[in-house]
């Protein structure tokens, strides 16, 4: 796993795992528009609650 924190806003760049670490940063308080599903294609960002970049 592999998460940064650029412009505001944390970027889960690699993700190799089994555990849900965008639903767990939800959890922990912090909102959707605030974690960039960096792991996946640009073009699937839109289809995503979570930010675009």
């Amino acid at each position: 796993m592999h998460l940064n924190i650029k412009d505001g806003k944390v970027w889960l760049q690699h993700h190799s795992t089994e555990r849900r670490v965008a639903h767990e940063l939800v959890a922990m308080g912090i909102d959707q528009q605030d974690i960039v599903l960096r792991f996946q294609y640009p073009t699937m960002w839109q289809y995503t609650d979570f930010a675009p970049a």
